[in-house]
């Protein structure tokens, strides 16, 4: 069985926001060194309206980050995918 564990509801707070700042960091870390487009960046890139790249990224069919902004590696797989 597990130990239970009894904390502030303030210390909670504190611990969820650390991991999640944690998180956030190992996301960007990952991110580090590929080139990131924006969805207008995106759109000139492949000679779309910027609508469409719009709803494509909110289909799921472009992934982005959690910033919105779209990888190179994203672009690629649209790519292949098409």
């Amino acid at each position: 069985m597990e130990p239970l564990i009894i904390t502030t509801k303030n210390d909670l707070k504190k611990i969820l926001k650390d991991a999640m700042i944690e998180i956030d960091y190992e996301k960007y870390c990952s991110l580090e060194g590929q080139k990131t487009y924006s969805i207008n960046g995106v759109a000139k890139r492949l000679n779309m309206a910027h609508n469409t790249i719009k709803k494509y990224v909110l289909a799921g069919v472009i992934k982005s980050t959690s910033s919105g902004r779209i990888t190179e590696q994203a672009i690629n797989e649209y790519l292949a995918g098409k």
